[in-house]
């Protein structure tokens, strides 16, 4: 079992800093609305057995969830 935090409070204080508590609503919401798009296009390329758009598809999900 995981007993690692799911998410990165030190991260949020971060974007808190940047542009205030608002800012770290608006920027929940858009990952959370770009992310099934992405999770969408690599189960497609990888029905196709496309790895490298696979790739393409999560590799924004890593950067923007660090």
């Amino acid at each position: 079992m995981n007993t690692e935090p799911c998410i990165d409070v030190a991260a949020l204080d971060k974007l808190s800093e940047l542009g205030g508590i608002k800012f770290v609503g608006e920027m929940i919401t858009l990952f959370s609305s770009f992310i099934p798009g992405k999770i969408t296009e690599a189960c497609d390329a990888g029905k196709a057995q496309d790895w490298k758009a696979v790739g393409r598809a999560v590799h924004p999900i890593r950067s923007s969830a660090r």
